[in-house]
């Protein structure tokens, strides 16, 4: 009776650790799931964007424009892209706000510490740069019809109005101040196609004038938009005097307005001046020296 008694106890723990043994094998394998990576709004590529569910090309293209994003309410974010609220509650939860949005945070955060501590607080930093923004010169409708309230007809008329010389031409293209208002952070214009522009209306002056001054039969033609001027009476400079390309071409000084025939003291020998036949330089408004 006693040997039962002092093998019960042994068998009764043996028991028990194996009822607990199925559930510490459990335990062991349910290890807990990594959180899935969100996409950053700001950094994200066009091609990762269409992974997302209910995502296409053309949504995309609004969450690219709509760079960069700061805070980290994410549906606010997208919804002001311009992304549908039915996408933007798909999306949501798989994407966040971080790049350019946290390092504004991070910049504030150090400028409010510098205050704290009593030093001057640190610069503050861009966080668009013309990179994301389209220039309304060289786009494709398709990128400007990715922009917010613009759709395939308002940037056909974008696009037949071009070159522009600054984002408020858009009113020549019938776009009303509101739309360009909603749309100017995300639109830029180029240097070179401003230049162009401005190159592009000298030219249509100076063919305009050039055009009333060959008109034959007429009154006479007004004067160049340059007002004339006499010529200088200083003494020509010892420099030699420059030869024309061509026999009796006349030399013209840019400076004066005026130009000088072959024989003249001036003639090649101004600071400012060129080679040029006669009948050009009178076609562009440039007239004869006198008393030559």
């Amino acid at each position: 009776m006693a040997k039962v008694r002092m093998w019960l106890p042994v068998w009764s723990v043996v028991f028990g650790l194996l009822l607990a043994l199925p559930s510490v094998q459990t335990h062991a394998q349910t290890k807990p799931k990594t959180a899935a990576k969100l996409l950053d709004l700001n950094a994200a590529s066009q091609a990762e964007f269409e992974a997302l569910p209910g995502v296409g090309e053309a949504t995309a293209k609004k969450i690219i424009a709509g760079r960069p994003y700061a805070g980290t309410d994410v549906a606010k974010a997208l919804e002001g892209a311009g992304v549908s609220k039915a996408t933007v509650k798909k999306i949501a939860p798989l994407v966040t706000i971080g790049g350019a949005g946290g390092g504004a945070a991070a910049t504030a955060g150090g400028a409010a510490s510098s205050s704290a501590t009593g030093g001057a607080p640190a610069p503050k930093t861009k966080t668009a740069t013309s990179s994301t923004k389209l220039d309304l010169n060289t786009a494709t409708q398709e990128e400007l019809e990715a922009l917010k309230g613009v759709g395939p007809a308002t940037a056909k008329r974008i696009v037949d109005g071009r070159p522009y010389t600054s984002v408020q031409d858009l009113k020549k293209a019938g776009l009303s101040d509101k739309l360009i208002a909603s749309i100017g952070p995300n639109v830029m214009v180029g240097k070179a196609a401003g230049a162009a522009g401005a190159a592009a209306g000298a030219a249509g002056t100076a063919a305009g004038a050039g055009a009333a001054a060959s008109g034959g039969g007429g009154p006479a033609s007004t004067p160049p938009p340059k007002p004339t001027t006499t010529a200088k009476t200083t003494t020509p400079s010892d420099t030699v005097a420059q030869t024309p390309p061509q026999k009796g071409m006349v030399w013209v000084n840019t400076d004066s307005g005026v130009f000088h025939k072959e024989g003249s003291r001036w003639y090649g020998k101004t600071k400012q001046g060129k080679f040029m036949t006669e009948a050009d330089a009178l076609k562009q408004g440039f007239q004869a020296a006198k008393n030559e």
